[in-house]
């Protein structure tokens, strides 16, 4: 499920916990994008410029390095759980 309000939008997992909340200008993601768990932790959180994610930080305090966050912008497989 998917709700957008005022540049913001969430989206929430069958079991009606959040899932991610997106910050939206332009329609392009701008700001703070933060993801959580089934449980409602905060898995991840993710700066994005101009549709670009340039930094990120786990949900652990644990900083996403250089090249973690250029996997983030082509799609691959960032790991939190270490």
């Amino acid at each position: 499920t998917s709700v957008y309000v005022n540049g913001k939008e969430n989206t929430y997992y069958e079991n009606g916990a959040l899932h991610t909340e997106l910050s939206i200008k332009n329609d392009k993601l701008e700001g703070i994008v933060k993801m959580y768990d089934e449980n409602g932790v905060l898995w991840m959180a993710i700066k994005y410029q101009n549709d670009k994610a340039v930094r990120g930080v786990c949900g652990n305090g644990r900083e996403l390095t250089y090249t973690e966050i250029e996997n983030w912008n082509n799609r691959l497989e960032v790991n939190c759980n270490y």
